[in-house]
């Protein structure tokens, strides 16, 4: 059964360590939207196909700018 479960803290990085090293699931939702943009870089950054695709279309937009 899935549960949702809120805790407003100060102390995230602790709570994210101790659900990662029990190996339990979790999404973290944020305050403000600087804050979700900044940990949806942050992810990608992470990921080497969207590092792929980033860069793919990073060049297509440098072609269409050049014209």
């Amino acid at each position: 059964m899935k549960e949702i479960i809120i805790v407003e803290t100060q102390n995230g990085e602790k709570i994210k360590h101790f659900l990662e090293k029990e190996h339990e699931n979790y999404k973290v939702y944020y305050e403000n939207e600087e804050d979700y943009w900044r940990q949806a870089v942050r992810t990608a950054s992470q990921d080497k196909q969207r590092n792929k695709e980033i860069a793919a279309w990073d060049k297509i937009a440098s072609k269409v700018k050049d014209k």
